[in-house]
């Protein structure tokens, strides 16, 4: 594979992971993945990737980081998420009772995204997504 056309390394804190979410949705503007007005959903699944790397995959210990990575796959985008964290298995994660805590970070992920996995081999959670339309479109004005 490529090397990632965007690559940023956080502290495992919560707080750090705000930035990130922006600077990873302006790098996925730019090269053209999503359009502006398309960023949301694609946020809303780092967001929940990047919590889960800090809270559970580093168990909240501040002396860890997190590392995410993008890239470009032709059609789509990979995204990693490294932490330090044993792995887990998307899919055999299941939406948690209402009022009850647990899953549906996971499952909103696995909604959104074209592909969910944990990559064994590189010990990191990969979401992969087709590019989307990002064309401009030009109203007349009459």
């Amino acid at each position: 594979m490529d090397d990632p056309f965007f690559f940023r390394e956080i502290p495992s804190r919560l707080d750090a992971v705000s930035g990130l979410l922006d600077e990873t949705t302006a790098a996925l503007v730019e090269h053209r993945f999503l359009a502006p007005g398309q960023t949301c959903r694609l946020r809303l699944c780092l967001e929940e990737a990047l919590v889960n790397a800090v809270r559970h995959g580093n168990q909240g210990r501040q002396d860890l980081s997190v590392r995410l990575q993008l890239h470009d796959v032709g059609d789509g985008c990979l995204v990693r998420i490294y932490d330090r964290g044993g792995g887990f298995d998307p899919h055999g994660v299941q939406m948690s009772e209402p009022g009850q805590p647990g899953g549906r970070g996971v499952c909103l992920i696995r909604h959104f995204m074209d592909t969910v996995a944990f990559n064994e081999s590189e010990n990191c959670l990969e979401l992969w997504f087709h590019r989307r339309d990002c064309r401009v479109e030009e109203h007349d004005h009459e």
